[in-house]
């Protein structure tokens, strides 16, 4: 019992963190992960944190005007309108993702109309791609910086999730050692006496 205590508090004192985080990212996009191919493809991630949710943005391009009227992306089976185009003549898709989910490989799919398009980027099957905020937030984790760090807890936080809401009776090692200290509230000064 006492393990289930401590572990839950883990992920309050993760969650607690990524709300703090969002106030001071709230709405920012980390850098951008980008392929460069030619075809309907997806050019690049990036993570959007607002409000305490996270969003995985996912990047398009290689369609033409016509087909992106009626272009959808669908992301496991939500589908999702394409952005107006973005200055680099791509178009831009938001994909809500909940913290249970972040090591989850998300299945990708652009449609204009009914009709599918193929995605032409490598790894992807039969014009599917699937991808995870697991491997963005891999890239972003080795650097040295607030991004890092960042990138760091959303991946403990999203691994704490999974384990948790899956059932596991057993945390993998490298969560259950993993230190939140740095990522719990702290309380300086006082409050002032109310009579």
């Amino acid at each position: 019992m006492r393990k289930i205590i401590k572990f839950g508090r883990r992920i309050l004192s993760a969650f607690l963190c990524l709300m703090l985080l969002s106030g001071i990212f709230g709405g920012q996009e980390a850098g951008r992960a980008e392929a460069s191919q030619s075809g309907a493809r997806v050019t690049g991630f990036s993570l959007t944190i607002r409000e305490g949710a996270l969003g995985l943005n996912i990047y398009i391009a290689g369609i033409t005007d016509n087909q992106a009227k009626s272009a959808t992306l669908k992301v496991d089976g939500v589908s999702h309108a394409l952005s107006a185009k973005m200055a680099d003549g791509s178009y831009k898709v938001t994909h809500p993702v909940v913290a249970k989910d972040v090591p989850k490989k998300l299945s990708m799919t652009l449609y204009s109309g009914s009709t599918k398009i193929n995605l032409t980027n490598s790894g992807a099957v039969n014009g599917v791609l699937s991808y995870a905020v697991k491997d963005y937030l891999a890239e972003l984790s080795s650097r040295d910086d607030a991004t890092g760090r960042l990138a760091k807890a959303i991946d403990d936080y999203g691994a704490c999730a999974y384990y948790y809401f899956s059932g596991a009776k057993e945390i993998p090692v490298t969560i259950k050692d993993a230190d939140f200290s740095s990522y719990r509230m702290r309380a300086e000064g006082s409050l002032p006496d109310y009579a």
